[in-house]
């Protein structure tokens, strides 16, 4: 089966990252590599990063949700899992501190309809959030 593109309601979204139920808080956890791919070179593994985030998504009327959320992301030893407090830059030699992300919050409207790529049991959303406060 061929994965195709269909624009989903917003309660679709709200249903998979949230809750429906504005009461009820969710959390995701996530976790991957960040490479540094040079052309010609190896890649070379610089972290291994750990994230995660408690969200409600609040109705506000008909199709429509005020999506708030916390996360936490953390830069990782790639040998030790042990959190990062400082980095040797691998090129330059020179150690810097580390600064982990802490995004509070993430906020967001959701409502009307969502791209989402649909591939048998596997739906992936396509969808932005952009901050309005100083990072």
């Amino acid at each position: 089966m061929v994965a195709q593109i269909q624009e989903l309601e917003a309660q679709h979204w709200v249903k998979t990252r949230s809750s429906l139920d504005p009461s009820e808080s969710t959390f995701l956890i996530w976790k991957g590599k960040i490479y540094a791919f040079i052309p010609g070179e190896k890649r070379q593994l610089l972290f291994k990063i750990l994230g995660l985030s408690v969200s409600r998504c609040i109705p506000t009327a008909e199709g429509s949700w005020d999506f708030t959320s916390r996360e936490l992301t953390y830069y990782l030893n790639p040998k030790t899992d042990e959190v990062l407090p400082k980095w040797e830059n691998p090129w330059t030699g020179e150690t810097v501190p580390v600064i982990h992300v802490a995004n509070n919050p993430v906020q967001g409207t959701f409502e009307g309809n969502f791209p989402a790529q649909v591939d048998g049991d596997s739906t992936t959303f396509v969808f932005d959030i952009f901050p309005y406060y100083p990072n």
